[in-house]
């Protein structure tokens, strides 16, 4: 199976890992072998694990699915019996969509995850018939209660793109933003500090008739 390392442009020191895989038994259990194999360097290279993202993307006809691998190995083996077990359905299209639904629900595995970005990821390509069903419903919910913390997160680190990415959705208020905003204002970033002051003028739900301005 090909490994495909893909550099961000906006975000160059951000690389994704990302393969394609067929539709098939064999195609799915190479995906469980190689899925192992990237877990696997993951705990054991400190070098590899810092140059990629903690992610893999993964392609199956025109489909897109991701991967946690920051987990552990018991996850992992969790993981790579449910892949393999979906490999032994005989339809193909009943395959496809039993791997979908299991991938959509990876973002529980994603305990080091403190942004929430599988999660986020997961959601924000899902067609708006997925977002209706069960896993969709049970991942927005998700995202939506722990929004405060999403917004903490990147706000604290500085990461205006993931902010950006998750506020987009809509799963969060801007009364939490402003509330989060004006708690920590003296300890973000300047690209921050505008980009959330730039959010809270836009906001139609702002709480005060001032603008903010640097």
């Amino acid at each position: 199976m090909e490994k495909v390392i893909i550099r961000d442009i906006e975000e160059p020191e951000k690389t994704e890992i990302h393969t394609k895989i067929e539709n098939t038994k064999e195609g799915l259990k190479k995906l469980a072998r190689f899925f192992s194999l990237l877990v696997s360097d993951y705990n054991t290279n400190n070098i590899y694990c810092d140059e990629h993202n903690k992610i893999m993307s993964v392609e199956i006809n025109s489909e897109r699915f991701w991967l946690p691998l920051d987990i552990s190995y018991d996850e992992e083996n969790i993981i790579v019996s449910g892949i393999r077990a979906i490999s032994s359905i005989p339809v193909a299209k009943l395959r496809k969509q039993c791997l979908l639904n299991y991938m959509e629900t990876m973002y529980r595995f994603s305990k080091n995850d403190y942004g929430r970005t599988l999660a986020i990821l997961i959601y924000k390509n899902m067609s708006e018939e997925r977002k209706r069903a069960k896993n969709g419903r049970t991942l927005k919910q998700y995202l939506a209660v722990m929004s405060q913390t999403i917004l903490l997160w990147n706000m604290t680190a500085g990461n205006v793109p993931d902010l950006l990415d998750f506020w987009e959705l809509g799963l969060s208020s801007a009364k939490d933003l402003k509330l989060l905003f004006d708690n920590r204002f003296a300890k973000l970033s300047i690209p921050m500090q505008a980009c959330i002051m730039q959010l809270l003028n836009d906001s139609t739900c702002r709480d005060t008739d001032s603008e903010y301005s640097l």
